[in-house]
């Protein structure tokens, strides 16, 4: 109803709004602003690699080349920026805070 108590033009052609989504269902518009924020994410990345101290996290870790044969005994789940800029373009990532935790990983 209107705010004069008279029925609109859509509630005339008995035509409703959409209900909204139940609590907890995605909203339409999450989908967007998650877009969004794994674009800004992802720029954020590309001027992390580009700084001149970030060259042992652009690529994952060799062992071997590195000599550090115990690597993958002490660290659990490797990252690096290379492997992060990698999902965010092939749109493996779910959300931007799980693409934003592999990046923290990478200096934790």
């Amino acid at each position: 109803l209107a705010e004069n108590g008279s029925k609109g033009p859509d509630q005339e052609k008995g035509l409703q709004a959409p209900a909204p989504p139940p609590l907890g269902a995605p909203s339409p518009f999450k989908r967007v602003l998650d877009l969004l924020e794994l674009q800004a994410l992802t720029r954020s990345v590309e001027r992390l690699a580009k700084r001149q101290d970030a060259a042992p996290f652009l690529q994952p870790v060799d062992p071997v080349a590195d000599q550090c044969p115990e690597y993958h005994t002490l660290i659990e789940r490797a990252m690096d920026l290379g492997t992060v800029k990698a999902r965010l373009a092939l749109g493996t990532y779910r959300d931007a805070p799980a693409a934003c935790a592999d990046v923290m990983l990478t200096f934790a």
